[in-house]
């Protein structure tokens, strides 16, 4: 008999005990000797989980039985093969259809009814195991970082772990690291102010900035800006799994980026990847590429031209696609679009009276949470007060005889500790408490910026008036009555309507499926919805910007 054995581990520790690959295959040398077998072949899979299905020696060994290369499958523990019941029934299906014989060195593997149901609650525990260990493996991080350690084996790039003492645990804190702390700060900064992804990476590859011989990409800059580590946040589960599986833990260490430069550095990512790559967005000619949507289907609006360049439009992705049944288009030519959107901003969002109004708006929604940071600080003072005079009175019946110190040293050691981490709590909050009175606005201070805005909009390079496009407004929807801007206000709602209700307006450029294009402005709303233009027909001019 020709057979195949299969061995996995997991994790380092399971290959460091009685479990470790080599280990596994002499038990399955010594098994098949036995039994006069020739083993053809062996493959292992290190420090791969037996949920995966993708394992790469899983693969080469089911490739190896399905091309006839053996007529026994031996294993140590079924769970060696797959910690999940679908999978280990999947496999074990694949092995039927080929008249391949499955051996468990440690449970049977027969084909009687009772050998069969045997098989089935090893999986069935394997499975339980699996999940039950991944709960309380997430269940144990969460504690450790809530407590403001860091619950991983390996600090992201830019951080170092340091030890540090919990009770009698040895733990780690996450620190920035004195080499790459700044780098990181580096790429959010020139993303932040309108560089791309590769050009981020080029200048660091250029510098001499390289981790090791790996050179910067494009995509683990992304990786980077993405991340919630860099704002001072842990999370627990895999990134790369379901987003109901992940949860974040906030302010858990030293951030290397201020919360509001991520923010925005979310915001201008989400415009440039909505449904498009981020080269798509930075690449094109299209000033509105990556905001425009058609409001009849809800696709994009891309760039195209016609008479061989000369005339230049914005249409409806759908349509250009899928045609008519996909979607009866909308198309607007593109000078007129850009010229339109550009007037507003220029004049109504970056106009002295209106930014005044949004200073007095930003000001207000500062107070607030001034006022509510200053209640968390108090609160966070009496909490370490009163945990202080409990621990003096625990001193004082220490000293008084009232309780003697085996009965005390429990109560006094963990009473120390909740007070380092309420104290830990309350500089925490003062420290948002400065950052809130530091945080005030006046409109001298806004005016040079929005002046300074005002001319790259004017004489601004393509990418820069995108960049800044995209970090005003979150989209603009074109529909054949009227173009909805929406804008990026993370403003109190109702209160953001009642002052900005005179300073935001809509743009109403009319046009569905053709070339002809009406364009009308109203100056009436300032809400996220659709504002109908009244009187919009059919003598306005093509073209024209017809006032309200």
């Amino acid at each position: 008999m020709r057979a195949i054995a299969y061995v996995r581990v997991s994790t380092k520790r399971q290959e460091e005990k009685e479990l470790s690959i080599p280990a596994q295959l002499r038990e399955i040398r010594a098994f098949a000797r036995m039994n006069e077998w020739e083993i053809v072949d062996e493959f292992a899979d290190k420090a791969r989980s037996g949920r995966e299905s993708e394992r790469p020696q899983l693969q080469a060994m089911l490739a190896a039985l399905r091309a006839g290369r053996a007529d026994v499958l031996i294993v140590w523990k079924l769970d060696r093969l797959a910690r999940n019941a679908l999978l280990s029934k999947l496999i074990r299906r694949e092995l039927d259809e080929h008249g391949i014989r499955l051996v468990s060195l440690k449970e049977p593997t027969g084909k009687t009814p009772q050998e069969k149901l045997i098989t089935h609650v090893f999986e069935g525990l394997a499975e339980f195991y699996s999940d039950n260990l991944s709960q309380d493996i997430k269940r144990g991080q969460r504690e450790v970082a809530r407590k403001g350690f860091y619950p991983f084996s390996q600090a992201p790039i830019g951080y170092k772990r340091v030890p540090a003492k919990d009770g009698t645990a040895t733990r780690y804190l996450l620190v920035p690291d004195e080499a790459w702390g700044s780098v990181i700060g580096r790429i959010a900064d020139e993303y932040a102010s309108g560089r791309t992804g590769k050009q981020v990476a080029d200048g660091l590859n250029a510098d001499g900035l390289q981790i090791g011989t790996r050179r910067w990409t494009a995509k683990k800059i992304y990786y980077i800006l993405k991340n919630p580590v860099y704002r001072g946040d842990t999370i627990i589960g895999a990134r790369s799994g379901p987003p109901e599986d992940l949860e974040i833990i906030r302010e858990t260490h030293e951030p290397l980026i201020d919360a509001a430069t991520f923010d925005r550095i979310q915001a201008i990512l989400a415009a440039r990847t909505n449904d498009h790559s981020i080269a798509r967005f930075e690449t094109s000619p299209y000033l509105l590429s990556g905001l425009l949507r058609c409001g009849l289907c809800g696709r994009h609006m891309v760039g195209a031209s016609a008479k061989s360049g000369a005339y230049r439009y914005y249409e409806c992705q759908g349509r250009k696609q899928g045609g008519e049944e996909a979607c009866r288009g909308i198309r607007v030519p593109k000078r007129k679009i850009e010229h339109a959107v550009l007037t507003e901003v220029r004049s109504l969002i970056l106009d002295e009276a209106n930014l005044s109004a949004l200073v007095g708006l930003v000001n207000e929604e500062l107070s607030g949470t001034r006022d509510r940071a200053i209640a968390e600080f108090e609160g966070a003072k009496k909490a370490v007060a009163a945990m202080r005079r409990k621990l003096q009175r625990n001193y004082e019946a220490l000293e008084s005889g009232l309780l003697d110190l085996e009965d005390l040293a429990p109560r006094i050691r963990k009473l120390r500790e909740e007070i380092r981490l309420a104290e830990r709590e309350r500089d925490h909050r003062e420290v948002l408490v400065q950052e809130q009175e530091a945080a005030a606005v006046t409109l001298e201070s806004v005016l040079p910026y929005a002046r300074k805005l005002r001319e790259t909009l004017r004489i601004g390079s393509l990418r820069e008036r995108k960049a800044f496009l995209a970090g005003l407004i979150a989209r603009i929807v074109v529909r054949p009555e009227g173009v909805e801007l929406e804008y990026r206000l993370p403003l109190d709602q109702a209160r953001t309507e009642e002052v900005l209700s005179p300073v935001l307006t809509r743009v109403a450029l009319g046009g569905g499926g053709g070339s002809r294009t009406r364009v009308r402005r109203c100056r009436r709303l300032a809400s996220t919805s659709l504002v109908p233009c009244s009187g919009f027909g059919t003598d306005a001019p093509t073209g024209r910007i017809v006032r309200a």
